[in-house]
């Protein structure tokens, strides 16, 4: 009987050794799917939209994503990211609360135009928060800032974006030749890379630049109607994963 007794606790020793280990052993090589885990799944079509909506026309003087060397967060213009931001308020939400059939005397008089039609009156807080979601960062600082024949007065005593439009349309002597090559995901989902070729052409003189401020001389190609995407430069955007959504990381040019 004694010797039932010890064949049994060594079994029962044995089965909870095994047992141990084979619980050590799926710790430490953890076999669980790694795809299920951390890959967020994107569809071509929201890549077509966060590829939209992530740039604008902007003025020669600012700081976009195409500056023709490695650029981030710090080195983008504080109104190229309000014109990015407002860019994303138009196309995703719903801006009824926020239209507005005229100012007050007070803000005419601040804003020195005539002629206008007044859009919109958007508190800072909005801009705030879509800054956030498109870049993970937090606001550079509030400042005017124009799209075409759109232009927004930031007035500091209520902390309130202006909005409104032009009688007149702006010339505009130069075209922007935007063309998406592609995009990847890696790092198991953490990162997205969208690639494009890029050019900005003067229509008059047939100038073209590598970047929007006219810096970076592309003396190979001249602008005509019929330019091929595939001989310009190429850029590489990365955008990071934040929770549920992704954001603009970075922005640089690549060799074909």
């Amino acid at each position: 009987m004694k010797k039932y007794q010890k064949l049994l606790l060594v079994v029962g020793a044995v089965i909870i050794l095994v047992g141990l280990l084979i619980l050590a052993f799926f710790k430490i090589f953890d076999f669980e799917n790694d795809e299920e885990k951390t890959t967020t799944y994107i569809t071509d079509q929201e890549v077509e939209d966060l590829y939209a909506n992530m740039y604008i026309e902007a003025q020669d003087n600012n700081y976009t994503f195409y500056n023709g060397y490695f650029t981030k967060y710090k080195t983008l213009s504080e109104e190229y990211i309000l014109m990015v931001a407002y860019q994303n308020l138009i196309k995703k939400s719903n801006l009824t609360d926020y239209v507005v059939k005229e100012f007050s005397p007070e803000i005419m008089a601040k804003i020195k135009q005539k002629n206008i039609i007044p859009l919109y009156q958007i508190k800072e807080e909005v801009f705030r928060q879509t800054i956030k979601e498109l870049f993970n960062e937090n606001e550079k600082g509030f400042v005017n800032f124009t799209i075409g024949n759109i232009e927004a007065f930031y007035n500091e005593d209520d902390n309130t974006f202006y909005i409104y439009q032009l009688a007149t349309e702006a010339s505009e002597d130069y075209v922007i030749i935007r063309q998406k090559t592609g995009y990847e995901i890696t790092n198991q989902g953490q990162n997205l890379i969208i690639y494009d070729y890029f050019i900005k052409c003067n229509k008059l003189t047939q100038e073209c630049f590598n970047d929007t401020r006219l810096t970076m001389p592309n003396r190979q190609i001249k602008y005509t109607a019929n330019i091929n995407p595939n001989t310009l430069v190429k850029y590489k955007h990365t955008f990071n994963l934040a929770s549920d959504h992704y954001y603009w990381y970075s922005s640089e040019i690549v060799k074909n």
